[in-house]
C-alpha cells in the first residue's frame, strides 16, 4: 500500500510538472522553424522536417499529390487515357477536357446498370502538374455530371504553384506545394487537409497536422474521450505502463481546445510518447474549420522501428508546446 501511494504521489508530481512546462523553453527542435500552410491555417514546424503523409479533399476533389516532372505527369495522363480507350477496359471516356497540362476525364463502366437497374454513376480523373504531379478523383451521381465536372475543372484550372516558404495572404486553401485561390463558394463547403512530418535530426519524432469542415459537435469531447490510466492498465498489464503527463483545457489564441499527452513504456523497455490537441473551429464554417495537433515519439516509419524516444519527456512537451502555440488562421490582406 506504501509503495502504491510512492507511485501515486510521483505521478501527481510528474503532471504538475508538465504543466508547468507550457511555459518552458521551446526546446531545440524548434529553434529553426518554418510555416507549413495547411487548409486555411499555418502552423510552425521544424525547418529540417520532412513530409511523411498527406491527404487532401477540397469540395469533394480528392487529391493524389507526386513528385514528377512536367513530361512524367503528362505522360501518366496519356496512360490513364490509353488504357480506358483500351477494347479490354471495362470503362470508357465519356467526356474529356484537355488542360495546359494534362486533362480532366469523366469515366463510366460500360455495363452502367446496377444489380436493380439503376444507373451507375462517373469517375472523374483530373491530370495536373504545377511543379508536382497533382491528381484529382472525384465521384458524381448521373444527374451532377455537369457540376462535379465543372469543379474538378475550376479547381485544376484555379491552382497555382506556391513557391518555397511563401505564405499565400488572399482567401484559398492550401495543400502541399500549391493553392487554390478564393473564398468558400458556399459557407459550409468541405475541405480537409492532412500533413505528416519526420524532422531529418529526430528521425522517430511524427508530427501530424490535420484540418476539416466539421458539422456536427462531437458526442464526447477529447477530454472525455481519453481512458484513464486505471482503465488503460487492465489491458495493459502493467500499472504504470502509461503515464499521464498532462491533460486539461487549452486554448490556443481565441480556439478553445483540449489537450492529452502519455509517457507510454515499450515492450523493450524504452519510452515513447504520444500526444494530442485539438480545437472544434466553428461548426458548419470552412474558414474556421477544425484542426488537430498530434505527435508520436519512437513512431514506427515503415519497416523502420525505434527501439526509444529521441526525446524526454520535458523536450517532447517542449515541441508539442511549441508547434500547438504556432497555430492560427492564416491571415487575410484586405
Amino acid at each position: 500500500m506504501n509503495q502504491y501511494i510512492s507511485k501515486t504521489l510521483t505521478s501527481f508530481a510528474m503532471a504538475f510538472a508538465a504543466l508547468a512546462a507550457h511555459g518552458q523553453d521551446e526546446g531545440p527542435l524548434m529553434k529553426n522553424t518554418q510555416p507549413l500552410c495547411i487548409g486555411r491555417y499555418l502552423v510552425d514546424i521544424p525547418v529540417d522536417s520532412e513530409p511523411w503523409g498527406k491527404s487532401f479533399n477540397y469540395v469533394g476533389n480528392k487529391f493524389t499529390v507526386n513528385l514528377a516532372t512536367a513530361d512524367e505527369a503528362e505522360k501518366a495522363y496519356e496512360k490513364k487515357r490509353s488504357e480506358l480507350m483500351s477494347p479490354k477496359s471495362d470503362n470508357y471516356i465519356h467526356k474529356e477536357v484537355k488542360l495546359k497540362s494534362g486533362g480532366i476525364i469523366a469515366v463510366r463502366p460500360k455495363d452502367y446498370q446496377g444489380f436493380h437497374g439503376e444507373e451507375i454513376g462517373f469517375d472523374i480523373f483530373g491530370y495536373a502538374w504545377e511543379g508536382k504531379q497533382y491528381i484529382v478523383k472525384h465521384g458524381a451521381s448521373v444527374d451532377k455530371l455537369d457540376r462535379a465536372f465543372s469543379s474538378v475543372q475550376r479547381v485544376l484550372n484555379n491552382m497555382r504553384r506556391l513557391k518555397p516558404k511563401e505564405v499565400p495572404s488572399d482567401h484559398g486553401f492550401c495543400i502541399t506545394g500549391a493553392f487554390i485561390p478564393g473564398p468558400p463558394q458556399e459557407v459550409d463547403q468541405y475541405e480537409y487537409a492532412y500533413m505528416s512530418f519526420r524532422p531529418r535530426s529526430n528521425p522517430d519524432v511524427l508530427i501530424t497536422i490535420s484540418t476539416e469542415t466539421h458539422y456536427k459537435k462531437e458526442e464526447k469531447s477529447l477530454l472525455e474521450r481519453k481512458p484513464s490510466a486505471g482503465l488503460l492498465s487492465l489491458f495493459s498489464g502493467d500499472l504504470w505502463r502509461i503515464k499521464h503527463l498532462r491533460s486539461g483545457k487549452r486554448n490556443v489564441k481565441d480556439m478553445p481546445g483540449e489537450e492529452v499527452m502519455d509517457a507510454i513504456k515499450t515492450d523493450n523497455g524504452g519510452i515513447s510518447h504520444v500526444a494530442r490537441w485539438e480545437t472544434e473551429g466553428q461548426l458548419g464554417t470552412a474558414t474556421h474549420p477544425m484542426i488537430v495537433v498530434e505527435l508520436e515519439t519512437a513512431a514506427k516509419a515503415g519497416q523502420v522501428e525505434y527501439a526509444n524516444s529521441s526525446l524526454n519527456n520535458e523536450q517532447a512537451m517542449a515541441l508539442f508546446d511549441a508547434v500547438v502555440n504556432s497555430v492560427r488562421l492564416r491571415p487575410i490582406s484586405q
